[in-house]
């Protein structure tokens, strides 16, 4: 792998701390109407009230605004979760890219190889969503 455009954590933080690129989440219950069946899944906000969308950078904030949010009595749902996120998947200036990698059906129970491979070729770790407890 090439390593020529990988930059250390503390230099991409520097950049991205200071820009509107984040928002504040919080794991909710959505009920799909044709179901009924029951998802948690985890919804962006830029204010206590106001949602924030993947798709509308004007509604990103930065990461004072969200951790103020993310930490207002009542905003997270404690036993579903919640916190500070940053968009993934954009540009942060000219030399910064970040990106996900969704691994679904990837624990059955335990981590598969093939999962366990990719997150060891990119060097990165990986997190359970809500939607996915287990």
């Amino acid at each position: 792998m090439n390593t020529d455009c990988i930059y250390s954590l503390s230099d991409f933080l520097g950049q991205v701390l200071t820009q509107k690129c984040w928002t504040a989440w919080r794991a909710e219950k959505r009920r799909n109407e044709k179901t009924g069946q029951v998802k948690i899944t985890k919804v962006p906000y830029q204010t206590v009230t106001s949602q924030s969308r993947s798709n509308d950078c004007t509604t990103w904030i930065s990461i004072e605004d969200a951790e103020a949010v993310a930490a207002t009595e009542g905003f997270i749902n404690h036993d579903l979760g919640g916190g500070v996120g940053l968009w993934l998947g954009i540009e942060y200036g000219a030399e910064y890219r970040v990106g996900g990698i969704d691994l679904d059906t990837c624990l059955s129970p335990c981590l598969t190889t093939w999962a366990r491979e990719i997150i060891d070729r990119f060097k990165t770790y990986g997190e359970i969503s809500p939607s996915r407890p287990a």
